[in-house]
């Protein structure tokens, strides 16, 4: 399990420009890995459109390429809330094979269709 975790990790680092893989050497074993936008992503600063960039996402994954995630949702009365995240989980049947380059596959493929390439998104 811990391996596939890591694979994971490898695969999703650079997905896609305006998306960060959260959580550095301290998390590597962990099989809950989150996506967010980039500080710089154009819809980053505001929390609402962050959010929502990040649920087309989700439902883009699921829609076109069978990749369920999910989007956390949070409650108004929480002082501090979470910077908005896609939330992917490992387990044991997705270790081996070439499970972790077909869904990072599919994460660039729906950033790209809502987030658009990149660059040409960046301040």
């Amino acid at each position: 399990m811990r391996s596939a975790a890591q694979a994971f990790r490898r695969a999703l680092a650079d997905a896609h420009p305006q998306l960060q893989l959260v959580g550095g050497e301290a998390d590597a074993a962990s099989p809950v890995l989150h996506l967010r936008l980039q500080p710089q992503a154009a819809v980053a600063p505001d929390p609402q459109a962050a959010l929502g960039a990040l649920r087309q996402v989700a439902a883009e994954l699921a829609a076109a390429h069978g990749v369920l995630v999910a989007v956390p949702q949070y409650s108004s009365l929480e002082a501090r809330q979470p910077q908005p995240s896609i939330k992917l989980c490992v387990h044991a049947g997705l270790a081996g094979g070439d499970a972790a380059a077909a869904v990072a596959q599919a994460v660039r493929g729906a950033a790209r269709s809502v987030l658009g390439a990149g660059a040409e998104k960046r301040k």
